[in-house]
């Protein structure tokens, strides 16, 4: 392990006792980061150290022991931004995790994914949609992330196992604390066809409604754009699609069906109130979401952030 990396896995680790000093470290970190590593002028800029005092260094490297215990036993490992396989695209965003727990294979790129997201409660039409457009997505290539919940996350990566393909789950817990447990399966199920489960929440944690909401900016962060299926106004997907507008990238809604469903109103919303979205007919337009996502890619660069405005209509 690189010193830059295990600092910043101390400093991470030692939030919960020094958090201002810790988050200032992280800042400087990062700050690092966005011009290296490797990075023209990187060279000459110090590498930061978190001090602490020796007891809480002490209780850090503990923690750090532990951790990297617990990571092997269940088959994990951890990245830090200063690896090579920390998915690039979260570099570019911001507050990118300094952590990332994960388990799978880690040798899955991630320069062709997308985000298919939706409500936790989806109607008929929602549910068999997400499926549709997964199992589509995954035939043609793409590796579909989704967030491991009831509702849409299930039938996005179930409809992405079910064509072959690689899907990615970005959990709110720890990797230990799945939730809900009926997905223990599903999770299975993605590691065997070489996926990934991603967290940021340290081993043993369980989701809190803050990580939950947090857990959404990794989601479309890593993606290459954020397919939204069906959302309630209120519901936790707006937060994905704030975050994907907030870090430039691509938003594609399906058109619902009914107006007047529940579940529609987030979609319209994006759709016709705020106009932040491109809109996908749902099954005829999947051909043409392909493309769409195929010309985003040409366009940035393999794993580069976008640089064209994909999700704003004309």
């Amino acid at each position: 392990m690189r010193p830059e990396a295990h600092e910043l896995l101390v400093a991470a680790l030692a939030g919960r006792d020094t958090p201002a000093q810790v988050e200032a470290f992280l800042r400087l970190q990062m700050a690092h980061l966005r011009r290296g590593p490797g990075g023209e002028g990187s060279e000459s800029i110090p590498v930061p150290r978190l001090d602490l005092p020796p007891e809480g260094r002490r209780r850090a490297e503990e923690r750090l022991e532990r951790t990297l215990e617990r990571a092997a036993a269940l088959g994990a490992f951890l990245w830090t931004p200063w690896d090579p396989e920390y998915p690039s695209r979260l570099r570019t965003i911001t507050g990118p995790p300094p952590v990332l727990f994960v388990q799978g294979d880690r040798t899955l790129a991630l320069d062709r994914s997308v985000a298919v997201v939706g409500t936790r409660t989806p109607s008929r039409w929602g549910a068999a949609a997400a499926g549709e457009t997964a199992t589509r997505l995954a035939a043609a290539g793409w590796t579909v992330v989704s967030g491991l919940g009831v509702g849409i996350d299930r039938h996005a990566h179930a409809g992405a196992l079910a064509a072959g393909g690689r899907t990615v789950a970005v959990l709110p817990g720890g990797l230990d604390r799945l939730e809900p447990p009926s997905h223990v399966p599903l999770a299975e199920a993605i590691l065997r066809a070489g996926g990934l489960l991603l967290s940021e929440i340290a081993f043993g944690t369980p989701p809190t409604p803050a990580s939950r909401i947090a857990r959404d900016r990794i989601q479309s962060g890593i993606a290459l754009a954020t397919v939204v299926v069906e959302t309630e106004v209120g519901g936790g997907t707006m937060h994905t699609a704030r975050f994907a507008l907030e870090q430039d990238r691509p938003l594609f809604v399906l058109v619902p069906p009914d107006a007047t469903a529940f579940q529609s109103g987030g979609s319209l919303q994006l759709l016709y109130r705020d106009r932040t979205a491109r809109p996908v007919q749902f099954p005829d337009g999947l051909a043409g979401l392909d493309r769409g996502l195929r010309e985003i890619l040409d366009g940035v660069g393999m794993g580069g952030r976008g640089t064209v405005r994909g999700s704003r209509r004309p």
